[in-house]
């Protein structure tokens, strides 16, 4: 998977699992303003008929040093504290809807743009032929030292189409390397290598213009964009 690809990826996993926490705390905040108006109903039930006993629910929301064993200032007290903890509840179950949509909206951005980063990345550029595009002068766009205006890089490939060279204009000698395969927007070479080990090399095609490359000696690295010179 291509970088971009790897992180959009990622950062949507990150979006969704905070969509689950949000939706996680928009329950509990419902669960909980519902419990507390319930509560209120039966201790306004017990307040107004003795056969109700609200005292379980009072305990709920009484401390124990503040029980007094009097129905009404009991009654007063775990009213008081129903009353206190409904804004609370209905300010977190806001808080946690706006975080829900949010998050939400996030991981529908990073899913579609994680499509859209591995169709660009899967998508075969069409250069039409890889070698005869390959040929003219190059450099390398973020390295100065390899550079269009610095030290431009010639490539030619041979009669025959088996042989490509790559000639730095500080240089006086080229690297020949031979041709192994060919793609519409990809070419793989092999060449001389560290030691006396050849390696290959693997030329992606971005545009008609530009191109990437790496090799099996350090695969995990490229070298970034190499551009046309104009």
């Amino acid at each position: 998977m291509p970088i971009a690809a790897a992180a959009l990826h990622g950062l949507a996993w990150v979006s969704f699992g905070i969509v689950l926490v949000g939706v996680a705390g928009l329950v509990f905040c419902l669960w909980s303003l519902s419990r507390l108006r319930q509560d209120r109903r039966v201790i306004e039930a017990g307040e107004k008929m003795e056969a109700i006993n609200p005292r379980r629910i009072i305990r709920r929301y009484v401390p124990r040093p503040l029980l007094s064993h009097r129905r009404a200032e009991e009654i007063l007290l775990a009213k008081q504290a129903i009353d206190a903890r409904q804004p609370w509840q209905r300010r977190w179950a806001i808080a946690s809807a706006v975080l829900v949509i949010c998050s939400a909206a996030a991981t529908a951005l990073f899913a579609q743009r994680n499509l859209q980063a591995i169709r660009i990345a899967g998508a075969s550029v069409s250069v039409g032929d890889a070698l005869t595009r390959i040929q003219g002068i190059w450099g390398w766009r973020a390295d100065s030292s390899r550079s269009c205006s610095e030290n431009s890089q010639t490539i030619s490939v041979s009669s025959d189409r088996k042989k490509l060279s790559i000639r730095y204009a500080r240089s006086p000698r080229a690297t020949d390397f031979d041709v192994v395969s060919v793609e519409p927007d990809a070419i793989v070479l092999s060449g001389p290598g560290p030691g006396a080990h050849p390696i290959s090399v693997f030329i992606k095609f971005l545009t008609a213009d530009t191109y990437i490359a790496n090799n099996s000696y350090q695969p995990l690295q490229t070298t970034g964009v190499i551009e046309r010179c104009r």
